[in-house]
């Protein structure tokens, strides 16, 4: 594994680099949660299999600098991205994307469809989102608080994983910013047909709110299909890790 602080659209991305072969960067969910949680046999082991697995944390998460909130938009999480893929030498690269990493990741397809080979939706929607149950945080207590009552609910089993939620660093900031501003405009499902890539979408059967969207947005995609995946809920690589591993190398290694 290589450690990298790159200097990306004026700043500082902590990077993770896995293993060599097929480049796959991944953009974690939250808002609100940095890439730790993807730190699991059913995405690192990925790097065994011939895929370099690319982790970073975004803009205002984890081990990443913060800026000002107003900078906490999808338009420059997207610039983000598009940077870093540049600094590590991609032209052209391989996008994995999980609950609202997905929603960035699906803007990113629709505007930049030429970018991309293969991308990877895991547990998300296209939008619109309901925000009215969702709380704006006065401070960083109030989310950690809230974000523990809400994690065993994101699982299908009983193991809550609680060795996972441990190691990550939570900031409301983003979190804010993200589901109080930016989720407003977000819809792109009559955009979807832009897509180039050939596209993968991937489902817990347990997550039944993220399923019934997923099965009506993958048939917009003019290359795309959907992989359920059973005993499982919002983190299928955490819950089921070697289906999923087996499953994305199928898919990126698959020409």
């Amino acid at each position: 594994m290589k450690q990298k602080y790159l200097k990306v659209n004026n700043t500082k991305i902590y990077c993770e680099i896995y293993g060599k072969g097929t480049p796959l960067i991944l953009l974690h969910g939250g808002m609100g949660l940095d890439s730790s949680y993807f730190k699991v046999p059913g995405i690192l082991d990925l790097a065994k299999r011939g895929i370099q697995v690319i982790l970073y944390d975004q803009r205002g998460h984890g081990k990443s600098q913060e800026t000002d909130s107003k900078d906490y938009t999808h338009r420059v999480w997207i610039k983000d991205l598009k940077r870093l893929a540049k600094k590590l030498g991609l032209k052209k690269f391989n996008l994995l994307g999980h609950s609202y990493g997905g929603w960035l990741a699906l803007e990113y397809a629709v505007k930049r469809p030429k970018e991309l080979d293969r991308l990877i939706l895991v547990d998300t929607h296209a939008g619109p989102v309901d925000t009215s149950d969702i709380p704006k945080y006065k401070n960083q207590a109030e989310m950690n608080k809230r974000s523990k009552e809400k994690w065993p609910q994101a699982f299908f089993s009983k193991n809550k994983h609680w060795s996972i939620f441990k190691r990550i660093k939570h900031n409301y900031k983003p979190f804010n910013a993200a589901y109080h501003r930016e989720t407003e405009n977000y819809d792109v499902r009559d955009k979807l047909k832009n897509i180039d890539a050939k596209t993968l979408v991937i489902c817990g059967e347990a997550d039944t709110f993220f399923l019934e969207r997923s099965q009506k947005f993958v048939k917009e995609i003019p290359n795309a299909h959907l992989e359920v995946i059973t005993k499982c809920k919002h983190f299928p690589f955490i819950e089921m890790p070697e289906d999923f591993v087996n499953i994305i190398v199928k898919f990126l290694q698959h020409r």
